[in-house]
């Protein structure tokens, strides 16, 4: 088994939604250190593209954004996808936003929070040992 070329595509697939872009882009980039395939979306409606993937195996995506929030994209999702595991960021949610991701037994990571912290995230979503 060869390692460091891209003979073996990575498995894990994830989906960050954010509309800023450089949270958009240290998120994308943590998560790939992490050895997941990762694409990016700055919108809900970009977003939704990906649902059809079958590769796709979970979202990171930002609650309060222009137009739709990440739980308009989590409402998307449990009607396109309903197994399809999403872990929430927010710097400044309301009471009511974080209640209804802890009501759909979704995490929330605060922001600012560590890659580690991350990493440990979406790991846990996707069902997965962090390494």
């Amino acid at each position: 088994m060869r390692h460091g070329g891209s003979a073996e595509p990575p498995a894990r697939f994830v989906l960050v939604v954010d509309d800023e872009e450089p949270v958009r882009q240290l998120v994308q980039e943590a998560l790939e250190e992490a050895g997941y395939r990762v694409a990016a979306a700055a919108r809900v409606d970009q977003a939704l593209a990906y649902l059809d993937d079958p590769e796709l195996r979970g979202i990171v995506s930002d609650i309060r954004m222009p137009d739709e929030s990440g739980l308009d994209l989590l409402a998307a999702v449990r009607e396109r996808r309903p197994g399809l595991p999403v872990v929430l960021m927010t710097g400044a949610a309301a009471a009511a936003e974080r209640a209804q991701a802890a009501a759909e037994g979704v995490p929330v990571l605060e922001k600012p929070f560590t890659f580690a912290e991350l990493e440990a995230a979406v790991a846990a979503a996707l069902g997965e040992r962090p390494v």
